[in-house]
């Protein structure tokens, strides 16, 4: 049976790169595990007997395991930093200390990882844009601020820390942290989501040869004025951001951070010059990874232009009878489907008997109401290609949504579809043609069914949410558990002839974009491996209709 549920409940993301495809427990305890090896394995240059060194990449880790893993990932920020003080800092501190200091590291990266993988933040794990990057790293300063602040008072208040050295405290842990992020989130998220490890190259081995030859330099030769040679560092960074986008830049920032640490090892440097060096290797960070970010989007902008090309050649060939037919067949297979559905009934009863009258004649009613809407399909079709007028007049988008529900019941059943509807009571009418913004609905409920159909993922969930945020308009969402859309597909990609099936047409987004657009609103296209989500806008009419 269809499983329809409205609730307020959030779907669990489903992350499906990679190591992400063990069961979440193991991969809890996996975490666990890697958090602490990884706090042993960086304590160099530790200050005091207080686990505060100038890298910590536990942190950057714990950051890339939450936006991967979601909310649900959240208590791990407390386990593991617990486990870590446990293990590392055994009797040195007390017990209330340690306890405390989990405390502090768990609610602060908690906070921040929350405003990221809010709804409204519209955050992509991939980090495929300028903003992604920017919000990321913003909110990596202001908590790694505010716990370095929070951990250097606790260790003073425990007494086991002169108030004098605050500064010093604050000041390294605060490097320490925002490092380990800068360097490590990037690079786990980008290749968890990049679905496939970059290629090696002659280019990449030359371009690590030069990050090896510009330590050698730095920490070999010249002795104690690698201050003053670090910027050698820049070329192949600046050389790997430019040819690989941040693939290659978050590959070189971690090869570049542990041949600093090695270095530093080597020659036994002081504190201070330690935490001058990983602030410059903080400036190097920042800058690769705004070189990377825009190399990244400026190649996805031409591959889009490209489809956008390739999209335009395909459609002027559209002129035959015959690949218009099609284009209309792609509109009227739904309500075709649920007639073939109906009609099955119908002829088993006739024939065996099976069932009762009364579902028969229900049957044979849907049927005849299915064959009605596929001929106001195809009119409303023609409409909107010629221009025409449509018929829109104030709705309600839970009617909307009911009756989309109701068209979709078959193929929901029949693949074994959770469907979720949040659609608030209070939510304004909308101005919309009924017919066309029901289509709407039918193709993007359609396209996830399809989709995690084909990788067989479970449980296949499709979530249809609504809001009246914007001023002036509502926008409605559905969102899927399938795998997402490829990371080259974004919204400049939803035009004609573009399509992510091997046999699609390209037509049912394109077309669900022109609807959308003849209303007033906007559709876009987002997600990310846990699942697809398409939102589209619509204005609004007026108050709120049941």
């Amino acid at each position: 049976m269809m499983r329809h549920i409205a609730d307020s409940a959030t779907p669990a993301q489903i992350p499906m790169a990679g190591v992400m495809r063990m069961p979440a427990i193991w991969a809890g305890i996996a975490f666990i595990l890697c958090y602490v090896l990884l706090d042993w394995a960086s304590l160099v240059f530790p200050y005091s007997v207080f686990g505060i060194t100038p890298w910590n990449p536990s942190a950057g880790l714990a950051w890339a395991f939450v936006l991967l893993y979601g909310r649900r990932a959240l208590p791990l920020l407390f386990l593991a930093p617990l486990a870590a003080n446990i293990w590392i800092l055994g009797g040195l501190l007390p017990w209330w200390t340690k306890i405390s200091a989990a405390l502090v590291i768990g609610a602060g990266y908690s906070a921040a990882l929350l405003i990221l993988l809010h709804p409204r933040a519209r955050f992509d794990p991939a980090l495929n844009t300028m903003r992604d990057m920017v919000m990321l790293m913003a909110a990596a300063v202001v908590a790694t601020g505010v716990i370095a602040l929070a951990y250097a008072a606790l260790i003073i208040a425990s007494g086991e820390l002169p108030a004098a050295d605050f500064d010093w405290a604050f000041l390294r842990y605060w490097i320490g942290d925002l490092i380990g992020i800068a360097v490590v989130t990037p690079f786990l998220l980008i290749h968890a989501t990049a679905r496939k490890l970059p290629r090696a190259t002659i280019e990449t081995a030359l371009q690590a040869l030069a990050i090896l030859a510009a330590l050698l330099v730095i920490f070999g030769l010249l002795g104690g004025a690698h201050l003053k040679l670090f910027y050698l560092l820049f070329v192949p960074i600046i050389w790997m951001g430019l040819r690989s986008g941040l693939e290659g830049v978050t590959f070189g920032l971690v090869l570049v951070q542990i041949g600093v640490v090695v270095g530093l090892l080597m020659t036994a440097e002081k504190t201070a010059s330690v935490t001058s060096l990983q602030a410059l290797m903080l400036v190097l960070a920042l800058t690769g990874l705004a070189i990377g970010v825009v190399v990244s989007e400026r190649r996805r902008a031409e591959r889009q232009l490209w489809l956008n090309q390739e999209a335009v050649s395909r459609i002027s060939r559209l002129g035959s009878m015959n690949e218009f037919a099609t284009a209309i067949a792609h509109e009227v297979n739904q309500p075709l489907t649920a007639v073939s559905n109906y009609t099955r009934i119908v002829k088993r009863y006739l024939e065996t008997g099976t069932g009762s009258k009364e579902g028969a004649t229900e049957a044979a009613t849907k049927a005849v109401v299915q064959v009605e809407r596929a001929a106001a399909i195809i009119k409303s079709l023609r409409d909107l290609i010629r221009l025409g007028r449509s018929e829109i007049a104030p709705q309600s988008v839970a009617h909307i949504v009911r009756e989309t529900v109701e068209l979709m019941e078959p193929n929901l059943q029949r693949d074994n579809v959770q469907l979720k509807t949040r659609i608030p009571k209070t939510l304004p009418t909308v101005l919309a043609d009924l017919l066309q913004v029901e289509q709407v609905l039918l193709n993007l409920i359609w396209n996830a069914i399809e989709a995690m159909a084909a990788t067989g993922r479970t449980p296949a969930i499709i979530t249809i949410d609504a809001n009246a945020d914007t001023p002036g308009f509502v926008e409605i969402s559905v969102s899927d558990t399938g795998p997402g859309f490829p990371l080259d597909f974004r919204d400049a990609a939803v035009g004609p002839a573009v399509s992510t099936k091997k046999d699609g047409l390209g037509l049912g987004l394109a077309l669900s974009r022109s609807i959308v657009e003849a209303h007033g609103g906007r559709l876009s296209i987002g997600g990310d491996i846990s699942g697809a989500v398409v939102r589209f806008t619509l204005r609004t009419a007026g108050k709120a209709k049941p």
